[in-house]
């Protein structure tokens, strides 16, 4: 579960930093909600990395995962021919929905790729085919179904207590940046 949540916590800034590298002005404007949400589940998944040591105690253990290379063509050709769809579909969105037109694609394209859409939203937004901040609700609509992704996988590969576990820390550290991107002007 540990390993989960730290995974999923590193996604916010990374996020930040590939939106950065199309839009610096996109980027401040989420980063914000993206760092109470990332900082809240570093420092949720730090309390849940002390308490292994009890864990093990009571004879809960960790479970045996195969392992792939992350660096291999397949990946990459993956992420290219789903980023490649995602800018087609969200553009023809945008062209025929206007501003709901990317929240949809980034809702369903989310579940399995915050990145792509989060590259594709300020792409958008820096060629003035949406406005800020359905970009930014965009990328954090990804990086939302994206986490519930995870939390369902968590659950479903791993059983309902990990599920529990991981969907409790990561729905908390959502709920914070939520809050704070309510709060923001």
């Amino acid at each position: 579960a540990v390993a989960i949540v730290l995974a999923s916590a590193v996604m916010f800034p990374r996020v930040l930093l590939e939106v950065y590298a199309v839009s610096a002005e996109l980027t401040w404007q989420a980063a914000w909600p993206f760092a109470g949400t990332a900082g809240a589940a570093f420092v949720m998944g730090a309390v849940m990395y002390r308490r292994i040591p009890r864990a093990r105690s009571r004879g809960e253990g960790a479970t045996e995962m195969k392992l792939e290379n992350p660096f291999s063509l397949w990946g990459a050709l993956k992420f290219a021919a789903l980023f490649v769809l995602i800018l087609f579909v969200s553009g023809t969105a945008v062209h025929y929905y206007q501003g709901a037109g990317i929240y949809v694609a980034a809702a369903v394209a989310g579940l399995a790729d915050a990145d792509s859409v989060a590259l594709t939203a300020a792409r958008l937004y820096r060629s003035a085919a949406i406005e800020r901040e359905a970009a930014v609700n965009a990328i954090g609509l990804a990086c939302l179904m994206n986490t519930v992704s995870k939390i369902g996988i968590s659950a479903i590969l791993g059983g309902p207590k990990l599920g529990a576990m991981v969907g409790s820390v990561l729905g908390a550290a959502l709920a914070i940046g939520a809050v704070i991107h309510l709060l923001m002007p």
